[in-house]
């Protein structure tokens, strides 16, 4: 014998057929009514009876009406009848005002909730004509999140599944399909974004079932049971919306949902790299990726330590590859926080992460090499003394080259590395090294620049290293002043030497020119 699906199921499918057996259930004398008049559908006097229940509908009541409502209300509630179109032969569900729940027993308020989450269920086409069900639609979820201590007790494995269903109903949707970019670098902002124009009653759905999902009656158990992966797919995908407001509150769902199903996790971290293989190799273009790389940010800080295997190769396939997208100044605040957060849990990979970036360094972008520098930055603050000192040649040759960049943005973020205390620490560390590298790139942007701004930070940063480590600096100066004696006697001696090889030309050229000349006058 097959099992009978839960209450809340069976009036799901709004067929014709399953009307007359509903209303049966919930109000006989009506449905015998309406098979007496051979059709179903509602009169206007009835239409006035319902409309006059729903501007009833959150009505402030008396004590002594609740109490009086409480011993009135039937066991069984209905929550729509049944009308029929008459110029397109259809049946449509018109929703039915139904009592709050503060106004019944407790023993009813399971069957009214499910009644109430039956109606949230039902799609409505305000250009039909049913706005009236749309205000009961809409007071019905209200209701749901205002009074959650009332319905905190009631989630169970028989209400579960049609907060699940709602939330699949309302809020899980097909986006309409994306717009073409010009330029495949642009990045929407938010003065362009498409914002959905149901956001007020999707809001309301996302409060309620994130309620639900955070709270204490809804253990790891009923995660496993009632959130299928292919539900958890769905939100991942539904991340690619141009709304900002929706994509947060699925980065929220996303995490509890994460924090609830622990034997989903693997699966979920899974679908996650996917999400960014495809946005790196495949789309480059997934507008809920900030999101969830903070999402991701996340669930780095709840791994332990020491951090497994996959989670290192995660490090190496999934994070350090976003920092060659194209589309990097959306990422770069919470792609920084992962890589920050990894190192944290793990020290040596700051020495994979510094090696990484400079390898790949945006030499022919400006804004992201800026951005560079500021991860850099984040990078050396984060790091111990052993990793610097294995890259402070690679390190400080970059700055070097970024200091005596054209882009006065780029020269500026190089320079202001030495106004960090940690930086200062690893100059006074290492400052025969690092004075080497940047002194003479100083001097040359004191000379040759064309911003008067970089030439006075230039010499800001002279005069810090000369008081990291002034020794350093006059040996560093003397060895550029030999450098450039040297230099200016290879180019007087280089000049002497052309100069006397244009004589032996000249002298060449003339000594020809007379033999020719005396041949011709030989000749003639």
């Amino acid at each position: 014998m097959q099992n009978s699906p839960p209450p809340w199921k069976q009036s799901v499918t709004l067929s014709h057929s399953s009307f007359p057996t509903v209303l049966a259930k919930a109000d006989p004398t009506r449905s015998q009514a309406l098979a007496l008049r051979g059709a179903n559908f509602i009169t206007g006097e009835e239409k006035k009876e319902n409309k006059a229940e729903i501007e009833s509908v959150g009505k402030s009541t008396s004590p002594q009406q609740v109490e009086r409502n409480k011993t009135s209300y039937p066991i069984k509630f209905s929550p729509w009848i049944i009308e029929l179109d008459r110029l397109t032969n259809t049946t449509t569900p018109v929703l039915q005002a139904l009592p709050r729940l503060i106004e019944v027993p407790t023993a009813q308020r399971q069957d009214l909730l499910l009644a109430k989450l039956k109606q949230c269920l039902v799609f409505i086409n305000d250009r039909n004509g049913y706005s009236w069900s749309q205000v009961i639609k809409a007071k019905a979820l209200d209701e749901l999140t205002q009074n959650f201590n009332l319905i905190h007790s009631l989630i169970n494995d028989e209400t579960i599944p049609a907060f699940v269903a709602t939330f699949q109903a309302n809020c899980l949707r097909s986006l309409p399909p994306p717009r073409k970019l010009v330029d495949v670098d642009f990045e929407i902002d938010d003065d362009t974004l498409v914002l959905d124009p149901n956001w007020p009653q999707l809001e309301i759905v996302y409060t309620l079932f994130l309620q639900v999902m955070r709270s204490s009656s809804f253990t790891s158990t009923h995660a496993k049971k009632h959130l299928s992966r292919h539900l958890m797919l769905q939100v991942l995908e539904l991340l690619d919306t141009e709304d900002p407001r929706e994509r947060l509150f699925l980065e929220m769902a996303l995490h509890t949902i994460y924090t609830k199903a622990i034997d989903a996790r693997a699966f979920l971290r899974a679908s996650i790299h996917n999400v960014c293989f495809r946005h790196m190799y495949e789309a480059e273009r997934f507008l809920g990726m900030a999101n969830l790389l903070r999402l991701l940010c996340k669930i780095i800080n709840g791994f332990t330590i020491p951090v497994r295997q996959e989670h290192i190769h995660m490090f190496h396939r999934v994070l350090l590859p976003l920092f060659k997208v194209r589309q990097f100044t959306n990422l770069f605040q919470p792609l920084t926080a992962c890589i920050v957060s990894m190192i944290d849990k793990q020290q040596n990979l700051a020495d994979d992460a510094i090696k990484y970036i400079l390898k790949h360094w945006p030499f022919s972008h400006s804004v992201k090499e800026v951005l560079f520098l500021e991860v850099l930055h984040t990078l050396i603050v984060k790091m111990d003394r052993l990793i610097f000192q294995q890259n402070v040649n690679r390190i400080f040759k970059r700055l070097a080259q970024c200091i005596e960049s054209p882009h006065f943005q780029v020269a500026e973020r190089a320079m202001l590395f030495f106004e960090d205390r940690c930086v200062r620490r690893y100059v006074g560390d290492f400052s025969r090294r690092c004075t080497s590298l940047i002194l003479p790139v100083l001097l040359k942007v004191l000379q040759q620049h064309w911003s008067e701004t970089i030439k006075q930070a230039a010499m800001q940063v002279a005069q810090i290293l000369q008081t990291i480590d002034a020794m350093a600096v006059q040996k560093c100066a003397h060895e550029i002043e030999l450098k450039l004696k040297r230099k200016e006697e290879t180019r007087q001696n280089r000049e002497r030497n052309w100069a006397k090889i244009t004589q032996r030309a000249e002298a060449n050229i003339s000594r020809k020119q007379s033999e020719v000349l005396k041949s011709q006058n030989t000749d003639s």
